[in-house]
């Protein structure tokens, strides 16, 4: 199977979500990353998974009311990191965006990587155009009144995946990502984890 690195590989001295993350866990053998985004007041989109940026840097205020500039004063060990600089940066890599909020991220997107474009809210990501990109939800349980015809992946936590489950959508042609977090692998079948993509 193929490891994401769940916010990039942060540590003490490096914030998750930040370049200095991503390219700790490429360094340390991660397949991919996974990303938070969301807009700044002024339309820049960042990666940063709270509304609020008081948790990783030593600012105070919700991301939509600060411009980028603001936010470039703060520390989010070491700088907030923006699209453009992950899609800018990397080259043949699987990098998962999560929409935290309802932004069309599409135009920054570039033929370099795989890109895999996901939210827990489906209505985040049901109208993106058609792109060089994959859409899909997280945890089924959550969605309601979804178009499987419309996604290209689910994902689901290794806490809830069984073979059935996994048959049931790859029949659809709908891929299965797993959403582990540090937890343990997934009880499926041998041949189902060897293309399996896990967000560790």
């Amino acid at each position: 199977f193929m490891l994401i690195a769940h916010r990039g590989l942060a540590s003490e001295d490096i914030g998750e979500n930040t370049i200095e993350a991503f390219d700790r866990a490429f360094a340390s053998g991660f397949d991919g990353i996974e990303t938070d985004l969301r807009q700044t007041k002024d339309g820049v989109i960042v990666a940063l998974h709270d509304s609020f940026i008081s948790r990783v840097s030593d600012g105070f205020g919700l991301v939509k009311h600060l411009s980028y500039n603001k936010l470039l004063k703060y520390n989010f060990k070491p700088k907030i990191t923006t699209l453009k600089e992950i899609t800018n940066t990397y080259d043949n890599k699987i990098i998962f965006l999560e929409l935290k909020e309802k932004i069309d991220i599409t135009k920054e997107l570039n033929d370099q990587n795989t890109y895999y474009i996901s939210s827990f809210n489906y209505n985040h990501i049901k109208d993106l155009p058609k792109g060089n990109y994959k859409k899909g939800v997280i945890n089924y349980v959550f969605n309601t009144n979804i178009d499987y015809q419309n996604l290209d992946f689910i994902m689901i936590l290794s806490d809830l995946i069984t073979d059935k489950i996994y048959e049931f959508y790859t029949k659809q042609n709908i891929e299965v990502v797993i959403y582990g977090v540090g937890k343990k692998m997934p009880n499926l079948k041998k041949e189902y984890l060897l293309n399996l993509k896990y967000i560790y």
